[in-house]
């Protein structure tokens, strides 16, 4: 399994200017990576929060995310956030390693990635290297442990540790909104960009009674539970309170007329849950309805405003 861990401990370059909830393409930049990298195939993500930890936290409280906060970022290295993100990806044979000022890489430069064979991958454009980075297993215990200098660059110098260079044919694997020159030159780019880039469309799908019963947020949640076990560390790996998930759970069965999980409690393991057979078939029955209303919606776009799109 890959996940990507998204760097965003620090302060950027000025206290007005908070790099991750900086406004890229309508939205903020932390939003439009992880936007990317789903579009890319990624499920799991890990956020390293530091500098105004609560706001971003909140801001990407319902995203399905993972927090893990760098207590000392005023003072640490990048390679110590990426420690603490390591250490909480357990369950993970590799991972993408990107800063959050980093937002308009492509979602091909990510599969280009992980095409590439070896411990280390680092993509380059124009004989620059870039970001994203993906690096093994294999290589996780040797960051946790490396007491050398010089960070990743230093570890990737030790024998065995060199990285693979792929080439990749997308600039902003350069474009890092470090500074406020370098975020105007940006959003130039994402400017410019926006007239390559096709309209498309995307269709949530939420199920009603008198209020909401069932929604895209629900269907991951049980998904997790289904595949962990617990509704505890579903809800953990989604970074969502456990009495949201409680309550948001206990509101579709009660709607609905059914369990959608079945908990067991105590033992010398701690309870488990998993899906009931009633859970299980409607899940899979609003996913295949997710599925063909989205490719309806494809087709309908294609009808109605895709030529307006010239």
């Amino acid at each position: 399994m890959t996940g990507a861990v998204i760097l965003a401990a620090g302060s950027g370059y000025d206290p007005e200017s908070f790099q991750p909830m900086l406004t890229v393409s309508g939205t903020s930049a932390v939003k439009k990576q992880i936007s990317t990298l789903r579009e890319a195939g990624i499920s799991r993500f890990i956020v390293v929060t530091g500098y105004q930890a609560e706001q971003l936290e909140k801001h990407l409280s319902h995203r399905g995310v993972t927090f893990v906060r760098n207590p000392d970022y005023r003072t640490s290295q990048m390679l110590d956030s990426i420690r603490y993100a390591l250490a909480a990806a357990e369950d993970w044979e590799r991972a993408l390693i990107l800063p959050v000022d980093l937002p308009s890489f492509r979602p091909e430069t990510i599969q280009r990635i992980l095409e590439t064979e070896g411990q280390i991958v680092i993509p380059r454009y124009n004989g620059q290297n870039g970001h994203p980075i993906a690096v093994r297993r294999q290589v996780f215990d040797t960051i946790a442990s490396y007491q050398g200098e010089d960070g990743l660059r230093g570890i990737f110098r030790m024998p065995g540790y060199e990285p693979v260079y792929k080439d990749v044919e997308d600039p902003a694997i350069l474009l890092r909104a470090s500074t406020r020159d370098r975020y105007q030159e940006l959003l130039n780019y994402e400017k410019q960009s926006r007239k390559e880039i096709p309209l498309r469309a995307e269709v949530a799908v939420s199920l009603f009674r008198k209020q909401e019963v069932f929604d895209e947020t629900l269907a991951d949640f049980l998904e997790s539970v289904e595949e962990m076990g617990s509704m505890n560390s579903a809800a953990q790996k989604m970074g969502m309170a456990y009495s949201r998930a409680w309550k948001m759970t206990g509101n579709a069965e009660e709607q609905l007329g059914f369990p959608l999980i079945m908990r067991q409690t105590g033992g010398s393991h701690g309870g488990s849950s998993c899906l009931t057979p009633e859970g299980k078939a409607f899940l899979a029955a609003y996913r295949d309805f997710q599925q063909r209303l989205r490719a309806a919606a494809t087709q309908i776009f294609q009808e109605t405003i895709a030529g307006f799109d010239t």
